[in-house]
């Protein structure tokens, strides 16, 4: 009998993600309520809402929100829909109506150009009174399931969501470093949408940060301290326009998960939610300083690239 592989740290992180998921229990979370608009593809509605939910299982056993996702979905018909909805999920001070961000005129809905066989949407992110809606267009024409890793990674955000909607009042996330959020969410969409296996992510998560840091794989520990300190002091737009949050962010949180549990990392972000600055959080929860984290992950970089 050939004797089992012996996993690596990153390749048994990887395979416990997607062997939770496995596992989880599949059922109707209560903390999506989704409506559909008149006109919405009946279909793909209900492949969309069992796509998240069953993606949503995931997150059950870590925590019990009490936020609800307002969750409309829509068709290109359905601007009147649209419309009248936002005050419902959203409050009378509608962000998407103070934002346009369907323009009936132009027909543009965000970024994306509204047909019969477009799909896309925006979330408003979490608002004032602890209120956040998602939407999504579903084209009449539109057959084509959402894909595993984008319903997989906007899950986490969602996650993410809840535990500053929870906590509104007192939440400090903000003050978290650009590359987590984004990093988080990389890190547990691509192994559940890949069962388990993110070699080829990773590749392109190396090669998407290294066309940003063109040196970077000679780069020292001394010098990723460096790019880690001033993403976190002044380079907030930076880290996103160059789509760091995504690239560095996934090595990061590999060090991160690989010596820390998801209930630790949990933890984690729920005393930012309650009231912790990010550097707090770091030293009450991850029980090391802020340089140090980042010294950890500065090490881990100038290793693996």
């Amino acid at each position: 009998m050939q004797a089992p592989k012996v996993l690596s740290p990153l390749e048994k992180l990887n395979s416990d993600i997607y062997q939770r998921y496995v596992v989880a229990q599949k059922s109707i979370s209560p903390i999506f309520n989704f409506q559909r608009c008149p006109n919405a593809n009946i279909e793909m509605a209900e492949i969309t809402e069992k796509a998240f939910i069953d993606a949503y299982s995931f997150w059950v056993p870590i925590y019990t929100a009490a936020a609800k996702v307002n969750w409309l979905l829509m068709s290109e018909k359905d601007w009147n829909c649209w419309y009248e909805t936002t005050v419902k999920f959203e409050g009378p001070n509608s962000v998407s109506r103070s934002w346009n961000v369907w323009n009936k005129d132009t027909g543009i809905l965000g970024h994306c150009t509204v047909s019969s066989t477009a799909f896309c949407g925006y979330g408003t992110g979490v608002r004032e009174d602890g209120l956040f809606a998602q939407y999504n267009l579903l084209g009449t024409n539109y057959t084509v399931a959402p894909t595993p890793l984008t319903v997989h990674h906007e899950t986490v955000h969602i996650y993410q969501s809840q535990l500053i909607a929870d906590n509104y009042k007192t939440s400090k996330t903000h003050t978290a470093a650009c590359w987590f959020i984004e990093g988080q969410a990389n890190l547990f969409g691509v192994p559940i949408a890949f069962k388990g296996d993110s070699t080829a992510h990773r590749t392109f998560e190396k090669n998407r940060l290294l066309n940003v840091y063109p040196q970077g794989g000679s780069y020292t520990k001394d010098q990723w301290l460096g790019v880690l300190n001033e993403l976190q002091n002044n380079k907030t737009s930076f880290c996103f326009d160059n789509e760091l949050g995504y690239s560095l962010g996934w090595f990061a949180l590999e060090w991160t998960y690989m010596n820390y549990s998801i209930e630790e990392m949990h933890t984690f972000l729920e005393a930012m939610a309650k009231g912790s600055t990010w550097g707090q959080a770091i030293q009450s929860v991850l029980s090391i300083d802020e340089q140090n984290y980042y010294s950890k992950i500065a090490q881990y970089l100038a290793d693996e690239l």
